[in-house]
């Protein structure tokens, strides 16, 4: 009775704001097995990762999402820039900015930046770190700190986005903005995962366009 409870709440919850109708659909099937299966004490034994599941669920990956967590790296990057001259408060800044937006935390990243030649693959949050501001603890000696260029804006142009459930990738082309007004132009594409309600960067792979010489 419990069980059945929880998801006549939450297909109520689709219903009335018009969640997309694979939610609606999901809700119906879990009830269904619970009625023919007699199931209820999943709403005891797996409690928990029921919620979480359909929490995330309930939270499909949106374009507007995508754009904001775009607009939200850009502007962390930007404010890196800012902290050049405070090295104490950059560092607790960029940490901070690493661990909101990329998912290091919670599983594998897969991360190639920009300007690296020796160490292109950083898998872990204290090699993005040193990407971004090196620094005299830097994990990877080649970096010089990308972020702290510094840039005064960065614009994305997505070529184009895959929308799933739970999982967004994002292609095109992003502009850097340095203190003269000039744009460095690179190409990017990101991978989105949905961690508790929340878009976090698992994929993330920068380079120069192509320069056919």
């Amino acid at each position: 009775r419990t069980c059945l409870s929880f998801f006549n709440s939450y297909r109520r919850i689709a219903s009335e704001q018009m969640i997309e109708k694979k939610l609606y659909l999901k809700i119906c099937l879990l009830q269904h097995c619970c009625i023919n299966l007699n199931i209820s004490y999943i709403a005891t034994v797996l409690h928990w990762q029921v919620i979480y599941n359909l929490k995330n669920i309930c939270i499909m990956i949106t374009k507007s999402m995508v754009i904001e967590a775009q607009t939200t790296w850009g502007k962390g990057v930007v404010q890196i820039g800012t902290l050049k001259n405070s090295p104490k408060e950059c560092v607790v800044f960029t940490k901070q900015f690493v661990e909101q937006l990329y998912a290091f935390d919670y599983s594998t990243v897969l991360f190639k930046p920009t300007k690296c030649a020796v160490q292109q693959f950083r898998p872990s949050a204290a090699e993005a770190i040193s990407y971004f501001i090196a620094g005299e603890q830097r994990a990877c000696q080649e970096d010089k700190g990308f972020a702290l260029q510094p840039w005064t804006h960065v614009r994305f142009e997505n070529s184009d986005l895959i929308l799933e459930d739970t999982r967004a990738i994002a292609m095109g082309n992003y502009y850097f903005t340095d203190l003269d007004g000039q744009e460095a132009k690179v190409e990017y594409t990101f991978g989105y995962t949905m961690v508790e309600g929340q878009l976090k960067i698992d994929v993330h792979h920068s380079s120069f366009p192509f320069q056919n010489s």
